[in-house]
């Protein structure tokens, strides 16, 4: 499922867009279809985009437990957070980072570090460094 997905109050998952990351250095990325040795057919990107699919629908429902942690002992919490999910060539996970946080809690921003290391693509559609952008917006009850 692409584009805006919405978990039970109070996440909402507001976008993903995936990279395929063709140098280390990440200055030459382009989307979904790297030239050269990390080309994929499309059936592979087809493939990967099922797993990152799957990973969505399992992280999902652990980011928002992770912002109810937090949001216990800050009640007025709120904002968007964007992260980027990094897999290394083969597929394994290899780090979270984030490119902007409204948030601005280190608790919650380890918690959601953790939900991701969890998980892994298939190594055969990951021949280079896959990048995946989420945003989340976290919003109280109301």
């Amino acid at each position: 499922m692409r584009g805006k997905r919405r978990y039970d109050p109070p996440v909402l998952r507001i976008a993903r867009s995936v990279l395929t990351v063709v140098s280390l250095a990440g200055l030459a990325c382009v989307s979904c279809a790297a030239a050269g040795p990390c080309e994929l057919t499309p059936e592979e990107r087809e493939e990967r985009d099922a797993a990152l699919d799957e990973i969505d629908e399992a992280a999902g429902p652990r980011v928002m437990a992770c912002y109810q942690r937090a949001v216990q002992s800050k009640p007025t919490l709120e904002g968007d957070l964007h992260i980027e999910v990094h897999f290394a060539k083969g597929g394994a996970y290899d780090r979270t980072e984030f490119s902007s946080d409204e948030l601005d809690d280190a608790e919650l921003r380890a918690c959601v570090a953790g939900v991701y290391d969890d998980y892994s693509l298939p190594a055969h559609t990951a021949r280079c460094a896959v990048k995946t952008q989420e945003s989340f917006m976290f919003m109280g009850k109301r």
